[in-house]
């Protein structure tokens, strides 16, 4: 008994990561048995795996198996054992990461994506790179040494009956493989007879369908451009604030914590006072969380990005992809300047892929730290005190006035927020006039916050919404055409289901734009506490803005544009 009992021991530690994660969402770690310890539902569980629970009972199979036959053959030489332990370290590894994957960024695994992301998370992790690098290197080997421990240890101890072994390793294989190739993808990791192999054949199929796409020739893209007959007799400025971490949560906890305050009510009164209209609605982001430029690229270019290794590739030199416009190619069509405004302090230029972000953006201005003519206090940018930040509200005013006094034609400017990134614990505060910020020593000082990880949130997210809505109204005579989104939900505050909803906003003082946005579900009004709308989803966005500022704005307003509410089957049947 010694054997399966310190068997079971393993299987639990393989699986803790699981459990350790997903703490605040399922602490109870028998919640799978139903109340009731006479349930029968472990054992259904066991063949069927169809409920979901982030309980570390379970079975790594990988391992299991091949322990259990290795025990019917002892004495075993030292390599044998060793070569077990190795694949108790590599199955560890793979459940680590798909676990990491599922819990942290709520969807499954795809290994050319989550190189990619790695790749991007290298680039951020700037100067530490080499101390994460080494606690990786440190925990990689710990957990090996631990495998070959537990592998020696277990075939150390008394032996049991081949009989039992194989039976009971004969009798794993059903519920291992049982629909193990139907089973949906992105489920597999709940089963509880769990295969590293099988798991990782399924990611490594689940990548190769991704390479389809990377194939396709400019012909095919630009076969799917359904707005090339739009052209605008009226050019608006265009604003798009992508506000980092603006989930559909920041209005759930309202009551609590409140996101608007009297003076983003203040200036929601001035704006309609100069004859502007809004309209807000919940879409639903490709991603829950972490890969922000998956998001903002999937709502301006009308089609779902949730894979990084796709989405860099399509914007890589030899791509074909800019056959296929998105907004800021019918922006730049139609005569406007495109501007990019990405202010994060710290990086080094060689770690920035620019080109790829001339063609993502297609800027005819870029706006870095270095170009905002900032002498004041920064702010840490996620972690690191190596990577800084200006104030948003300062950057948001300075690039647009830098712009407005430049140009002589109608410009659109793009801004993804920093000051909201997580762990929110340290972020300026709103200041009366922006211009006091740049210098080096601010009037408003910066808000530390609290101890409360959901009132610190609640105050960044009022903080975006304070200078972002005193900016519209400071600039209301500038016919603006202003679109504030959120990214994703916030990281580790949001149970999953809450799902991927972030609000969307159009604020603009045409009636007939902000009528098709009204017609399509959305609330006429900028708080969407206890709303109840059928949610638009990223991807489809671009159609719907389209067809607002073709029917508004357009030389011909009878053109038909489609609203698209899945956007462009571009990447995948959507």
């Amino acid at each position: 008994m010694k054997f399966f009992a310190a068997l079971a021991l393993v299987n639990i530690a393989c699986f803790l990561p699981l459990y350790v994660l997903n703490f605040r969402e399922q602490p109870n770690p028998f919640a799978f048995l139903g109340g009731s310890w006479r349930a029968a539902k472990p054992l259904l569980r066991l063949l069927y795996s169809r409920v979901r629970f982030t309980d570390p009972f379970r079975i790594n199979f990988d391992f299991t198996f091949l322990v259990l036959i290795a025990s019917t053959l002892r004495p075993l030489p030292g390599w044998a054992v060793a070569a077990l332990g190795v694949v108790l370290w590599l199955s560890w590894i793979e459940i680590v990461y798909a676990t990491v994957m599922q819990v942290i960024f709520k969807r499954a695994p795809s290994l050319a994506s989550d190189l990619s992301l790695l790749r991007t998370g290298w680039t951020v992790a700037h100067n530490y790179r080499y101390l994460i690098a080494t606690l990786l290197a440190a925990l990689v080997l710990g957990m090996a040494a631990l495998s070959i421990f537990a592998a020696q240890q277990l075939l150390a101890m008394p032996s049991i009956s081949p009989g039992i072994a194989i039976a009971i390793a004969t009798a794993l294989l059903l519920p291992c493989f049982y629909h193990w190739q139907s089973y949906r993808y992105s489920s597999f990791v709940w089963r509880v007879v769990y295969s590293s192999t099988l798991h990782l054949l399924r990611n490594l199929r689940f990548s190769r369908r991704t390479q389809e796409i990377l194939t396709r020739d400019e012909e095919f893209f630009a076969s799917r451009n359904a707005f090339s007959q739009v052209e605008f007799e009226h050019r608006p400025t265009i604003v798009l604030v992508c506000i980092e971490s603006y989930g559909s949560i920041a209005f759930a906890d309202d009551l609590a914590h409140p996101v608007l305050s009297d003076r983003a009510n203040e200036s929601l009164r001035k704006l309609a006072d100069a004859g502007y209209q809004v309209a807000s609605s919940f879409s639903e982001a490709p991603i829950f969380a972490g890969g922000s430029w998956l998001s903002f690229s999937s709502l301006t270019y009308g089609t779902r990005f949730d894979d990084a290794y796709v989405h860099d590739s399509l914007f890589s030199i030899n791509s074909s992809f800019g056959a296929y416009e998105s907004l800021f190619h019918i922006l730049e069509r139609n005569g406007y300047s495109n501007n990019l405004l990405c202010p994060l302090g710290g990086v080094s230029s060689r770690y920035v892929n620019w080109d790829s972000l001339d063609r993502c953006f297609r800027p005819e201005r870029k706006f870095d730290f270095d170009s905002l003519d900032y002498n004041g206090a920064t702010y840490d940018f996620f972690v690191q005190n190596d990577l800084y930040a200006a104030p948003d509200q300062y950057a948001l005013n300075y690039a647009y006035d830098t712009i407005r006094s430049a140009e002589d034609k109608p410009f659109s400017l793009f801004y993804c927020t920093l000051n909201s990134h997580y762990p929110w614990n340290d972020g300026p505060t709103f200041a009366e006039d922006w211009r006091t910020l740049g210098t080096s020593a601010p009037e408003v000082p910066g808000d530390t916050g609290s101890k409360d990880i959901n009132a610190n949130y609640a105050r960044s997210i009022r903080y975006q919404l304070d200078y972002v809505l005193d900016f519209a109204a400071r600039h209301a005579d500038d016919d603006l055409l202003l679109v504030v989104f959120g990214d994703h939900q916030p990281p580790f505050i949001t149970p999953k289901s809450s799902g991927k909803h972030t609000p969307i906003h159009v604020l603009s003082r045409n009636p007939q734009l902000v009528e098709e946005f009204l017609e399509c579900g959305f609330a006429p009004t900028w708080s969407l506490a206890n709303a109840s709308i059928d949610p638009i989803r990223h991807e489809g966005f671009l159609s719907l803005l389209m067809r607002a500022m073709n029917r508004a704005f357009g030389t011909n307003p009878a053109l038909p544009v489609e609203y698209s509410p899945a956007g462009t089957a571009l990447l995948r049947e959507n």
